[in-house]
């Protein structure tokens, strides 16, 4: 019997932007909010990729339920993400590339100006129908990993939310989606941050971190219930402390300019941005600070969940990890080739232990427990 993959689908969220890669084979959603997109992947990558261009997201799970069905598939990595992961130059893209491999597929369903709660309600629809396409097919797949770059998105948004309601310009405090998940089976530790309204305004930057990674734990765990190993990681930051290279880049580029204004100045008429704070006209950094503090308190919390800071990540780094317009947010091809090179050192470090202990169990007699320890730092060894 031959399965289509509107049989799996019911009540599907809004998704304009999606993108799979197994192989040279490229998949990839076109309307008017990715072309732009897709054109520049055309015109640098033409040579290189096999680029099937479908209309909706429906199409696009008929494509991967033809993956599933004629590639002999045995692990899928699910990428969740704002424009830092949807753009060009995204890491799910190279890492589906670092290792030659066609047993990989690598689905990208991160969309500019994601935050939490929109991966959330995608992610539970995308594996809900993953596994029921896998069941029907009988596939070979043996490690499912959902991975999520977030951070400063979701702070900007809500505290930039917070303000226009403290200003009387919104009725709620609470960003899009937030208060619908607090109903969900896993949402008791969010109904109750929602409902905990900050006393002050020192209050407020410890609130929405708290908001932030309770959603993280709310996908964790519906993750989990998928039979999906989940990765959450904070995303590299370019502060001075975090990843100096960025700002070192910035200086070398206004004294090659020879500029006669101050580097502030100049940095301000060209449209650069000293750090993610300067960004967005907000300071987000005491935003960070709690979520780095509370996300690895997060791992254990769910089987196979593991929350990883990689605020960092880029702190030895000399070279430019960010892209040369200098908007303290994008990620160039180094960047994304780090991250990429991060993920993978994850996925094969869980495979193994999970290997190791399927291994074991066979031999004790025992039935095997999927999941594995996370590198701490992420970095592939």
């Amino acid at each position: 019997m031959t399965a289509h993959a509107a049989d799996f689908t019911q009540s599907p969220p809004v998704v304009w932007q999606a993108e799979a890669y197994c192989g040279k084979d490229y998949i990839a959603i076109r309307n008017s909010k990715t072309e732009n997109v897709l054109n520049i992947t055309k015109q640098l990558l033409a040579d290189q990729i096999n680029l099937r261009e479908v209309s909706d997201f429906t199409a696009f799970l008929e494509n991967i339920y033809q993956f599933l069905n004629n590639t002999p598939i045995t692990q899928i990595i699910v990428a969740l993400g704002d424009s830092t992961t949807a753009n060009y130059n995204n890491w799910p893209r190279i890492l589906s590339t670092l290792e030659g491999r066609s047993d990989l597929l690598v689905v990208n369903l991160a969309d500019w100006g994601f935050s939490v709660e929109n991966h959330i309600l995608v992610a539970e629809h995308f594996l809900k129908w993953l596994n029921a396409a896998m069941t029907w097919k009988e596939s070979n797949v043996l490690d499912i990993s959902t991975v999520m770059l977030c951070g400063l998105t979701e702070g900007y948004l809500r505290l930039g939310e917070f303000i226009a309601f403290s200003h009387g310009e919104r009725i709620t405090p609470l960003h899009e989606h937030e208060e619908l998940l607090t109903g969900h089976r896993y949402g008791g530790l969010l109904a109750r941050l929602t409902g905990e309204f900050p006393a002050d305004k020192k209050s407020v930057d410890r609130w929405i971190a708290r908001r932030v990674v309770a959603l993280a734990g709310l996908l964790g765990a519906i993750c989990a219930d998928a039979g999906s190993r989940f990765y959450g990681i904070l995303r590299p930051t370019p502060y001075d402390d975090l990843a100096p290279g960025y700002l070192n880049a910035l200086r070398r580029a206004y004294q090659a300019d020879a500029a006669p204004s101050g580097f502030e100045e100049w940095c301000r008429d060209r449209g650069y941005k000293i750090d993610q704070s300067a960004r967005f006209d907000l300071d987000l950094r005491p935003i960070l600070n709690h979520l780095v503090e509370l996300w690895p308190q997060q791992t254990g919390g769910f089987e196979n969940s593991d929350y990883l800071d990689w605020s960092d990540l880029f702190r030895e780094i000399d070279e430019l990890c960010w892209e040369e317009d200098f908007d303290a947010l994008h990620f160039n091809g180094v960047g994304t080739r780090l991250i990429a090179e991060g993920v993978i050192g994850l996925v094969h470090n869980a495979a193994t232990h999970r290997r190791s202990r399927e291994a074991d169990n066979s031999a004790s007699g025992h039935t095997a427990v999927t999941g594995g320890t996370a590198d701490g730092r992420g970095r592939a060894s």
